[in-house]
C-alpha cells in the first residue's frame, strides 16, 4: 500500500481479506439458525422434494463446502495481489 497507494485492485483485495472472517462467521450463524428451524426456510427446504433429515444434511454440507471454497478464493486473491505488489517493488 505504501509503494502504490493508487492501486485499486490491491486495496480491494486487502479489504476482502479483512472482511473474510466476518463473512464466514455470518454464513455459519445463518446456517446454524436454519438448522435450528428444521432445515426448511425460504431456500427450498433442502435437496430433493421430501426435505427429510438426510436432504438437510446434504444441503448443510454443500453450504459448508461452498463457504470454505469462497473463503479459499478470497485468501487466494489476497495472496495473488500481494505477490503482484511484491513483484512490482
Amino acid at each position: 500500500m505504501d509503494k502504490e497507494p493508487q492501486n485499486e485492485t490491491y486495496r480491494k483485495a486487502l479489504d476482502m481479506c479483512d472482511k473474510a472472517p466476518e463473512y464466514y462467521d455470518e454464513i455459519q450463524s445463518q446456517l446454524r439458525a436454519q438448522a435450528q428451524q428444521g432445515g426448511g426456510g425460504g431456500m427450498g427446504g433442502g435437496m430433493g422434494g421430501g426435505g427429510g433429515k438426510r436432504g438437510s444434511a446434504r444441503s448443510d454440507m454443500a453450504w459448508d463446502v461452498a463457504g470454505w471454497v469462497v473463503l479459499a478464493g478470497i485468501v487466494a486473491a489476497c495472496v495473488f495481489a500481494s505477490s503482484r505488489a511484491a513483484a512490482k517493488a
